[in-house]
């Protein structure tokens, strides 16, 4: 640069200016990731880079989307409610605005349900209906399930669901000691069971 004043006199100066060229980020998501239902899974994006070293946003699509507004961080949680394969995004930006996406999956397996409590008499007399509760949990939000009960004289019936409760009753023709069977069954087939011997009494 130069300058001149009314004088007619000048002077010049000069600088030397450095241009960097900003490389894109490379994202990575880590995994592929396994985990069971009612869990929370932690992702891991720490292996994204940059050539520059600037990485300044970590943004994620946690429910296969499209949008990156699931979750922000190098390592967030992805809460798995129901079994399945969950395909995840991690979009990485750096401090010049570059950005970069990669994908992986989740695997979430099913948990079956378990029997909490089991209320039968334990003891009934032939003829009289023998009233049978259960209780069962499952941390599957999304689970549906069916019910069994097994009476242990070879008869088999449909429990009742409300809840998380299943009810059932039933005859006894004869005398003896029986082994009653509840089973619970969520839709991805996981099973819960739980026993109970009862003594049945002849008629007075």
């Amino acid at each position: 640069v130069c300058v001149s004043d009314d004088d007619s006199a000048s002077g010049c100066d000069q600088a030397q200016v450095t241009v960097t060229l900003n490389r894109p980020p490379v994202a990575e998501a880590g995994g592929p990731y396994v985990g069971y239902e009612g869990t929370s899974i932690t992702l891991n994006a720490s292996r994204s880079t940059d050539p520059d070293g600037n990485i300044i946003l970590y943004e994620w699509d946690l429910d296969n989307d499209g949008l990156f507004d699931d979750a922000t961080g190098v390592r967030p949680k992805f809460t798995a409610i129901d079994n399945g394969i969950f395909t995840v995004r991690v979009r990485v930006t750096d401090a010049g605005g570059l950005s970069s996406e990669d994908s992986s999956t989740v695997t979430v397996k099913n948990v079956p349900p378990v029997i909490t409590s089991l209320t039968i008499n334990n003891s009934v007399r032939v003829g009289v209906k023998l009233n049978a509760y259960a209780t069962f949990k499952d941390v599957g939000i999304n689970d549906t399930f069916t019910a069994t009960w097994k009476w242990g004289d070879g008869t088999i019936s449909a429990g009742a669901i409300s809840g998380k409760t299943v009810n059932g009753s039933h005859i006894y023709a004869k005398p003896g000691i029986y082994l009653i069977t509840i089973t619970v069954k969520d839709k991805d087939g996981g099973v819960g069971q739980a026993y109970k011997l009862i003594l049945v009494l002849p008629k007075r």
